[in-house]
């Protein structure tokens, strides 16, 4: 028990609603998966609940212990197996309490501190954190934090970070309308520029107009913005099972907000640092997935450009389980759509040198 204990990185409390002191703490390991079901809820508190099936819940968990950029909290999904589903209440950063069902069927859903399962009227599951990063809930920024206000009502950034990057940072987010949780995708805009003011037009003996210098600053700004833009722009004309879906994207003055799916078995690479390598059905099965991916983009026009195993996600640790091509940022357009009355025409070649080392294309 004391050698699970040290290997912990997050606790579910197994309770009884009758009696708070009747509960035992389970263990949840990285990168660990297990059920929860009747069986075990009799084992441990010796109730057997006929509403409880004998696998209830799936409980995994995904973390990043190589990442560099940040300590991001594990990630510890549940999803429901059972048709009889289960109550939710969820807690969020301010303390309030929420409740929804989640029924069989249901995405997976990431568990945040104080979270609770509710598996019967009799038998809970309370998610417990051990605590990471005291600095992690203040990544969003205070700018950012006020620009969210803005779009409040139809999406709740949480503080729980997902991952990060050097332009942007995943967050936890909650689309108010479905109530269910999404990934936000904070990224940030570079300083504008000032205008030059009047004098700084007026030529001078020994040096070049500072105004033009200044106006190529605003122009390399221009370009840096488009740039980020243009994974928007790309993703969000895209309808594939294989390819990240987009929700939406929120401009502002200094960021950009990109709400995609959630998906939550996390990366390729990941999984093969976890599984040792894949066997060859499960490899061709997941390349098949990632080549009908390539298929639809090409057949649009566009190229990915950074294929690697960190873009590629996975939506369970299951053999055969669906994979999602994600991260378009350093993505292009092949070709213009002009409408249905001209055919689409090649825009120009690419002659940028982009990708990552030891992944481009020879």
């Amino acid at each position: 028990m004391d050698d699970a204990r040290n290997s912990a990185v997050a606790y579910l409390s197994l309770q009884r609603t009758d009696n708070a002191k009747s509960s035992v703490d389970l263990v949840v390991e990285a990168n660990a998966e297990f059920d929860l079901g009747r069986d075990q809820v009799n084992s441990y508190l010796g109730v057997n609940d006929g509403t409880i099936s004998k696998h209830h819940m799936r409980v995994h968990c995904v973390t990043y212990d190589e990442n560099p950029v940040a300590a991001i909290e594990p990630l510890v999904y549940v999803r429901i197996l059972s048709r009889h589903g289960a109550r939710f209440s969820k807690t969020a950063p301010d303390g309030s309490n929420s409740t929804c069902f989640l029924q069989h069927g249901h995405p997976s859903v990431l568990l945040n501190q104080g979270d609770t399962i509710h598996l019967s009227n009799n038998v809970s599951v309370q998610y417990e954190a051990i605590p990471q990063n005291p600095d992690q809930h203040r990544r969003l920024g205070s700018v950012a934090q006020t620009e969210a206000k803005l779009f409040a009502k139809q999406y709740t950034i949480t503080p729980r970070v997902l991952g990060a990057g050097g332009f942007a940072s995943v967050f936890l987010a909650i689309n108010m309308k479905s109530r269910r949780q999404v990934a936000c995708k904070v990224v940030r805009l570079p300083k504008k520029p000032p205008i030059p003011s009047l004098n700084e037009w007026e030529p001078r003996a020994g040096r070049t107009v500072p105004a033009h210098e200044a106006l190529g600053d605003i122009v390399l700004h221009q370009k840096i913005c488009r740039d980020l833009r243009r994974e928007f722009e790309i993703l969000k004309g895209i309808d594939h099972p294989n390819i990240i879906r987009l929700e939406k994207a929120i401009y502002t003055a200094e960021h950009i907000y990109i709400f995609q799916e959630l998906v939550s078995g996390g990366d390729l690479m990941s999984y093969l640092e976890r599984q040792d390598g894949l066997d060859e059905p499960e490899a061709a099965v997941m390349i098949f997935q990632l080549l009908k991916a390539l298929e639809y983009l090409h057949g649009h026009g566009i190229v990915h450009r950074d294929i690697k195993p960190e873009n590629i996600l996975l939506t369970s640790w299951r053999k055969g389980a669906r994979i999602v091509l994600t991260d378009f940022g350093q993505s292009r357009k092949l070709v213009e759509e002009h409408g249905a009355s001209k055919p689409a025409q090649v825009s120009s070649r690419m002659r940028s040198l982009v990708g990552t080392y030891g992944y481009v294309a020879p």
